[in-house]
């Protein structure tokens, strides 16, 4: 669906790349939501979490800075970096890996592609539930200069400055970005004096395009961002302390504060144990009562090189060669929500990306075609220390107390295990950390025959093989799963496809259906000593309708799917790691509504509407807050099997629908004043596979308003003025439940509070 601009006598036609070809949106027979420039200015559209209000069947959450998108019910929510996504994210066509920061993509560019369902042909990897595809600006034939200031309340100021400089008319051109913005945090931290949640982040791109012959183009980019993130900060909203030793926040004694533990009375009264005080928390996310802070630090660049060569009138050979290198840190030192530390987390990630994709396409006048080779190789590390210093009186007890003994003297766990790096701490610790080296390759074919002047078929194929090479260390000094050093690989390969047909129903109408399939490879879970998951598949099938009436001024595009899923990759989160089970099988069906109206030359009114049901059909697992509770227990019955058939996939919301009103208002000699509303609605669901109502969301509703004033020209010329609402009624709203049997209970992470801001912009 295309979001266009008001003011038009027919609605414009946008060109996509979604098929790797170019084409209008209305002609591609996928669905797929374009954003053009003009709709990304105005709604200041800077990270993935505001595209989800405005591309049906998106829901975005991102947790230590890690983007976790979610399309239709696939994806994936693990926050480290060698996870691998449901729905790939593109930049340029180039793919990105490791969960990459979204603020990052989102900077100077042309306009943003959501392709939803499986693109298991042209793109490939990782794309069983769509893929997100950013183009950025290229330098124009003319000098061209752009500048934009915004400010806003927590002191938000962004500044961003780019430019056009052709240096040699037609043959070479250059063109530069900079933005730099900064806020103050969303909440106060009434126990420290601190501000949490605030950013500081830095984005620069470079492009070059050489136009070396009437045959030959070069086109080589650029980019670097450097980000610091202080949130958002974990609220505590839940408690559910695990068996046998129900440790929580509130309790830090767990089992020894309890009357009987020790005979007649508890173990803390029996043998005078001095323990940790209970956490308090807060349930306001902008008035918090913690003893920490969460700081995330980035520094990224990336170097792409796209060279296109016409061999003939008609077959094009076009090569991708891209590098993208990413360091990130972590310090979390609030990771449980309240005034004690109960549990804190370091962390160090970083990634190296080397892609090269050679693509030949052509045409005849019946038959469109396009094959590629692809070769993927990525270098991830990452490490991960938790440490539990409320915990070390209560564990020094356990280990003594429940071994006949009384408790250990203070300090003894240090003599449990070595850390990471060797050295050893007297208070409880879980540590873990892997490398891994992936290769991926691919060889792919499409082609579409046209049948006659109206109807045409496509077919696809695509064959991958992914190869993983791990070392894992897992180590902690208060038992379970521990290996130094361990040497793990696997590689897995699968050949997906598409077969669809597409017909013009008239001069405006276009139907279309297909089956495609999607997949996405197999690995090793890094909280977990050589525990390995399998390899996912997708199978969808998909019909669509897109049309215009009333002499182009209304566009409707409808699409109705259902997916078949195998062994769908299932988040759990075992001991601080998201941990990766596969379901035997899972169901999606769904439609999705788009629709654009140029009700009069003054007003546009736009939106989507997506209807979705999703359920696991085989699937039984083990809860780590509640282990106890199913059948097919051990011996003991501390460890079940619940039944998951019918719950709801992740982030998989009943409903979402968006509309966004327009209207101009002609100033004479003043200019143009556009009043603008943008409306969002996002249904309940869950965070967990077990649908714990603990981790269930509640549905919410964003508005925003803005005023836009175009001055007519003269000294005003190339300015345009917008002040801004977002999130008008102070929405409360979850971006992401984590429930931690660590913590026994749920910390939780809210979207941004009500903002204002005014910007200017002046284009030349």
């Amino acid at each position: 669906m295309a979001l266009s601009t008001v003011s038009a006598a027919e609605i414009e036609e946008i060109v996509v790349t979604a098929e790797k070809r170019e084409a209008t949106l209305q002609e591609t027979p996928i669905a797929v939501t374009a954003v053009t420039r003009d709709n990304i200015e105005t709604r200041n559209l800077d990270d993935f979490a505001q595209v989800q209000f405005v591309a049906p069947a998106l829901v975005f959450s991102e947790i230590a800075d890690m983007a976790q998108i979610t399309m239709r019910g696939v994806g994936v929510d693990i926050s480290q970096i060698d996870a691998e996504p449901g729905v790939a994210m593109y930049s340029d066509n180039v793919y990105r890996g490791g969960l990459v920061s979204s603020s990052s993509l989102l900077f100077d560019l042309e306009r943003i592609e959501v392709l939803r369902g499986p693109q298991g042909t042209l793109f490939g990897r990782n794309s069983t539930g769509g893929a997100l595809n950013v183009i950025t600006r290229l330098p124009g034939e003319e000098a061209a200069f752009d500048a934009s200031v915004i400010y806003g309340d927590y002191d938000r100021a962004r500044v961003e400055l780019s430019g056009d400089i052709p240096i040699s008319p037609g043959t070479f051109a250059l063109r530069g970005a900079i933005a730099h913005d900064t806020r103050d945090g969303y909440a106060d931290n009434n126990f420290n004096g601190r501000e949490e949640d605030d950013a500081e982040s830095t984005f620069a791109k470079l492009a070059a395009v050489i136009s070396a012959t009437d045959s030959l183009d070069i086109t080589l980019r650029g980019e670097y961002t450097d980000s610091t993130i202080g949130g958002p900060p974990f609220i505590k909203t839940d408690e559910n302390p695990v068996p046998p030793l129900l440790l929580s926040t509130s309790n830090p004694g767990g089992i020894l504060s309890l009357p009987g533990s020790c005979g007649p009375v508890s173990c803390v009264d029996a043998f005078g144990l001095d323990l940790s005080p209970p956490g308090v928390g807060s349930d306001d996310p902008r008035e918090l009562f913690s003893d920490g802070r969460t700081k995330f630090e980035r520094e990224s660049y990336g170097l792409s090189v796209t060279i296109d060569a016409d061999l003939s009138d008609s077959i094009t050979l076009k090569s991708i060669t891209s590098y993208f290198d990413m360091e990130q840190t972590g310090d979390q030192t609030n990771n449980d929500g309240v005034d004690i530390t109960f549990l804190t987390d370091r962390f160090e990630q970083e990634s190296s990306e080397w892609s090269q994709e050679f693509t030949l396409s052509g045409s005849t006048d019946n038959f469109e075609w396009i094959g590629g080779l692809y070769y993927y190789d990525a270098d991830m590390k990452g490490a991960f220390l938790f440490d539990l210093p409320a915990l070390q009186a209560t564990f020094e007890a356990v280990f003594g107390i429940f071994d006949g003994g009384p408790p250990l003297p203070p300090g003894s766990l240090a003599f449990f295990g070595p850390r990471l790096d060797g050295s050893t701490s007297p208070s409880p610790f879980l540590d873990f950390a892997a490398e891994t080296e992936l290769t991926s390759i691919a060889v792919y074919g499409q082609g579409t025959y046209s049948f006659t002047d109206r109807l045409r078929g496509t077919f696809g194929l695509r064959w991958t093989e992914d190869e993983k090479d791990v070392t894992q260390t897992v180590a902690n000094n208060i038992g379970g799963d521990a290996c130094r050093n361990l040497k793990l690989d696997d590689s897995w390969d699968e050949i997906t496809g598409k077969i669809g047909l597409d017909m013009d129903v008239g001069e405006n109408t276009l139907l279309y259906g297909s089956v495609s399939t999607g997949f996405k490879s197999g690995g090793f879970n890094g909280g977990q000593c050589n525990n390995p998951y399998e390899p996912e598949t997708l199978t969808s099938y998909e019909v669509g309708a897109k049309s215009r009436f009333l002499d182009n001024t209304l566009q409707l595009n409808v699409t109705a799917f259902f997916y078949d899923y195998e062994d769908l990759q299932a988040r759990l989160f075992i001991n601080n790691a998201s941990i990766v089970e596969n379901a035997t099988d899972a169901e999606t069906y769904g439609v999705e509504l788009e629709w654009l109206w140029l009700a009069s030359q003054n007003f546009r009114i736009d939106g989507s509407i997506s209807v979705l049901e999703s359920e696991f059909k085989d699937f039984l697992s083990t809860d780590p807050l509640f282990p106890q509770v199913g059948t097919d227990c051990d011996a003991m019955g501390l460890s079940c099997l619940q039944d998951l058939s019918g719950n709801d996939l992740l982030r998989a919301p009943d409903l979402k629908a968006t509309v966004t009103a327009e209207y101009d208002i002609a100033l004479g000699d003043a200019g143009m004043l556009t009043l603008r509303g943008e409306y969002s609605f996002t249904d309940e669901m869950y965070h967990t596979v077990f649908n714990n109502d603990f981790a269930r969301q509640d549905d919410y509703s964003l508005t925003n308003a803005r005023v836009i004033w175009t001055p007519a020209g003269g000294n005003m010329e190339g300015f345009k003025f917008i002040a801004f609402v977002e999130n008008i009624s102070d929405e409360e709203y979850i971006m992401i439940h984590a429930p931690n049997a660590t913590t026994g209970g749920t910390i939780s992470q809210f979207g941004p509070p009500r903002t204002w801001g005014v910007q200017v912009r002046y284009s030349h």
